[in-house]
């Protein structure tokens, strides 16, 4: 099963490499340039993870506090400059990817995401019939190495 990435971004040149980039890789994604509109769609399709990079009247920040206040749980990832990468966390985000960057780095922090989400199958990451990756933690002393060298990624 194809995780779903709901992206909002607001730049539709952006939106499109993204889109291509991220289907290519197999990802199921919806994708808007608004972020009233992304509030739906995050409610009504409850996609495995968010991606953010919103401009005002409603940028990434305002998003982010309104899907947590709304109680929504998906993972969000935010797409973000340099120096407002700790303020986008305080707003309830669960990652950033500091721009400019590589497709490489954004496809690994969106494994990452999934994987700290428990949304991957750990079938699909390793081929192990697991329902969930933490299933797989308390069940297999065998992967963990594996398990320990994910957390040393996540962690830094």
């Amino acid at each position: 099963m194809k995780s779903r990435l709901l992206i909002m971004e607001n730049d539709q040149h952006v939106l499109n490499v993204l889109t291509f980039s991220l289907s290519r890789e197999g990802y199921d994604v919806i994708r808007t340039t608004d972020g009233l509109d992304g509030l739906s769609l995050a409610e009504a399709l409850s996609p495995s993870l968010i991606i953010l990079d919103l401009q005002p009247p409603m940028d990434s920040a305002e998003t982010c506090v309104c899907l947590r206040e709304e109680g929504v749980s998906i993972p969000i990832l935010v797409l973000a400059k340099e120096q407002s990468e700790k303020y986008y966390l305080e707003c309830g985000a669960d990652s950033c990817v500091i721009k400019p960057f590589p497709i490489k780095n954004l496809l690994t922090a969106i494994k990452d995401a999934l994987l700290v989400a428990a949304t991957i199958p750990v079938s699909e990451l390793l081929g192990y019939k697991y329902p969930s990756f933490r299933a797989a933690a308390e069940d297999c002393s065998l992967l963990q190495p594996f398990f320990y060298s994910c957390l040393s990624r996540l962690t830094g």
